[in-house]
């Protein structure tokens, strides 16, 4: 709720905690989405990487589609936020884009289509950056028109 006012967390150590107290695989990996954002968000990279990572060994583990997509667009997000755009763009966020596209997420297809879009504008590949942002934007907007429909 915090990150959603612009306001960051002030105790990223209390959302690192929570992703080891179960040791239970889904309500772990349950644990790693919303704290990476936020730990981004606070500008602690570490605790993001080790939920990202985390997601992407439970997503193995359990041989799910829906958590690697998770888990790649995760440590994409990482990736970029550390400044590593290029293995950003290349590796996690494309992955990412494939898993989504195969399990028919739009939203969350068109979410990661914008992250690849800031790590081509970072490379300086505005063309690429304003490919991905038109295509983002495309579909968002079919979203939002069938929702009001």
């Amino acid at each position: 709720m915090r990150l959603a006012q612009g306001r960051s967390m002030s105790r990223p150590r209390s959302l690192r905690r929570r992703l080891v107290e179960s040791d239970q695989p889904i309500a772990r990996a349950a644990s790693c989405a919303p704290p990476r954002r936020i730990l981004i968000a606070a500008d602690d990279l570490e605790g993001a990487r080790v939920a990202a990572d985390e997601l992407a060994s439970i997503a193995i583990k359990l041989g799910s589609p829906l958590l690697r997509a998770h888990a790649a667009r995760g440590t994409g997000s990482v990736l970029l936020a550390a400044g590593d755009a290029r293995g950003a763009r290349l590796a996690a966020l494309r992955r990412a884009v494939d898993d989504w596209v195969e399990l028919r997420a739009p939203y969350d297809e068109a979410r990661t289509r914008l992250l690849i879009a800031d790590a081509c504008r970072a490379l300086a590949d505005l063309d690429g950056a304003e490919m991905e942002r038109r295509a983002a934007g495309s579909t968002l907007e079919a979203l939002g028109d069938s929702v009001a429909a």
